[in-house]
């Protein structure tokens, strides 16, 4: 049980980052989705923009 705490210690913090970045392409789309289709299309393309970088980089920082 105890090494069970010691990953859940270590693992809590990457779990609420990665929700919270989930929880801000959320609110993107929502926003977006309320003005256009124009608007949603852009948002759209620029997230997997952003997360195709952020994917590499985090890897690269990763080793």
């Amino acid at each position: 049980m105890t090494r069970a705490r010691d990953v859940f210690a270590l693992g809590w913090p990457i779990l609420v980052g990665q929700i919270a970045v989930l929880g801000n392409g959320v609110i993107d789309t929502v926003m977006a989705g309320q003005r256009s289709a124009e608007d949603l299309a852009v948002i759209g393309l620029g997230a997997a923009i952003y997360i195709s970088i952020f994917v590499a980089f985090r890897g690269v920082l990763m080793g």
